[in-house]
């Protein structure tokens, strides 16, 4: 379910990956907030939906507004399953590549599982 925990989960695992980024744009950064364009996502089609927007509150300070998209994998689009939590579906953040951040542009871009 895209609710408060999954936001908060994201949150907190992108502020982990920031600190062990080995990007230097990244370095300093932390989140202090994603918020999803809709709260009604009972509207959404979880097998045909592919992205979801937002906002991201990110940067040295945590607050910068960066352009939110986050991309469901194949394990997320199946979120729904029994056992499956889409909290589940935030990759190790160990590793830079499950996200994309553009300082100049201020986006980032999600990869989930």
């Amino acid at each position: 379910m895209i609710d408060q925990e999954f936001c908060d989960a994201l949150e907190y695992a992108l502020t982990t990956a920031f600190e062990k980024s080995v990007w230097l744009e990244a370095s300093g950064f932390w989140c202090d907030g994603i918020l999803i364009d809709t709260w009604n996502t009972a509207r959404f089609d979880y097998k045909t939906m592919e992205v979801l927007t937002g906002i991201a509150f990110i940067g040295t300070d945590g607050q910068q507004r960066y352009n939110l998209k986050t991309y469901f994998g194949p394990i997320a689009q199946n979120h729904r399953r029994p056992g499956i939590r889409l909290t589940d579906c935030i990759p190790d953040n160990a590793i830079d590549e499950w996200f994309e951040l553009d300082t100049e542009r201020r986006t980032i871009d999600i990869k989930l599982l």
